[in-house]
């Protein structure tokens, strides 16, 4: 699973009139600095990297009086007044550790992110990382976004984002990504767990389909519908090493036993048993073909036991053969509609299959055959 990680708010705490305030102590001045720096376009700028820390202070120093050479300090700085969210930092760690890639997407300036990176070591965790200021582009622009999924080659359905800005959720969500509003490490947590399993539920069917379409797997399709995250990531290991293979007809073949293994030894308690019913329908059946080769052999031996009989009625043989056949044509839809699955009454005519190949309800048990 690959998940995107925005920084700011998410990774490191982000409060900016606190970081104003702890750097210039004076309310006022920390309040005139932040309304005129933060919150003006000048600080989409630093982050978008096409404006410097020095002509970001002269602008300010114009707007608020307040010296430029005072306003740089601040913006090459203030880095040193940002701290990691702790709780998020153990997350990833066990993210990374349980298999999972993770990436960095943050709007941030160049400076900024340089000390960040230097001075704190959870970066390492990152397989990627994409900054505003190093593409030009910044946040909730798709183009951005678009980027890192066409750098590190990943796809967007089986990707989570994470952001503490809704507004920024959108362009992921666009792109098919799964999203999650950052309020807390923990809600966090719990929300990509629920996300992991829904995003792999999804993937095992989207390569079931594919599958299905050249190997006729419709019907474990319609019977696995709920089957869990762990059989589920098995089967996607297990069709991955299928298709990376170019469809290699051993490795096809390993494919499908190594899951109908994991489906068989898992999932007993969600397969739907018809064997019962399609074993008297079986039988039925056979009983059928027993009388249709009967109806097609009686004529004949009759026939030769009276071929020399001068007594015998000539009419007797076409009575008899127009008899078998009227029962033939009895017996013929009645053995059709019992080689039928019980459950979606469609014909199922493989007898090599435990599984209805339309429905995926089971019709024979793989210890005793039919």
């Amino acid at each position: 699973m690959n998940i995107i990680f925005d920084l700011g708010g998410v990774l490191v705490d982000w409060e900016p009139q606190k970081i104003f305030l702890e750097f210039f102590k004076d309310p006022a001045l920390a309040q005139k600095i932040y309304l005129a720096l933060y919150t003006h376009a000048d600080w989409a700028e630093l982050d978008r990297g096409t404006l410097s820390a020095w002509e970001a202070a002269e602008r300010v120093a114009q707007r608020t009086g307040v010296a430029a050479e005072t306003v740089q300090q601040f913006l090459l700085n203030f880095a040193t007044l940002i701290k990691p969210k702790n709780e998020t930092i153990k997350l990833i760690q066990n993210l990374k550790n349980d298999g999972h890639k993770l990436f960095c997407l943050s709007n941030i300036n160049p400076w900024t992110f340089e000390y960040l990176n230097k001075h704190f070591d959870f970066f390492k965790h990152f397989l990627g990382i994409v900054i505003s200021s190093h593409e030009k582009l910044v946040k909730p622009d798709p183009k951005l976004y678009a980027r890192l999924v066409k750098r590190y080659n990943i796809l967007p359905q089986e990707t989570i984002y994470i952001d503490d800005l809704k507004e920024n959720l959108g362009p992921a969500q666009e792109l098919g990504m799964p999203a999650i509003l950052f309020q807390s490490s923990p809600q966090c947590e719990q929300e990509i767990q629920k996300l992991i399993s829904q995003v792999r539920l999804q993937a095992a069917h989207n390569t079931l389909n594919f599958i299905a379409g050249k190997f006729s797997w419709e019907g474990y399709i319609a019977n696995y519908q709920n089957t869990e995250d762990k059989v589920i990531a098995q089967f996607v290991l297990a069709a991955e090493k299928t298709m990376s293979s170019g469809f290699n007809p051993k490795q096809i073949r390993e494919a499908r036993l190594t899951v109908l293994s994991h489906i068989e030894t898992s999932h007993e308690e969600h397969k739907t048993d018809y064997s019962k019913e399609f074993e008297l329908q079986f039988n039925k059946a056979k009983r059928c073909g027993y009388g249709l080769a009967a109806c097609i052999l009686f004529p004949f031996i009759l026939n030769s036991f009276l071929h020399d009989r001068q007594n015998v009625s000539p009419g007797l043989f076409k009575t008899v053969l127009i008899l078998a056949l009227a029962i033939m044509l009895f017996l013929i839809p009645k053995a059709v509609n019992l080689m039928r699955c019980p459950n979606c009454k469609k014909m199922s005519l493989r007898l090599s299959d435990d599984f209805c190949a339309h429905c995926g309800v089971r019709l024979r048990n793989p210890k005793g055959r039919n």
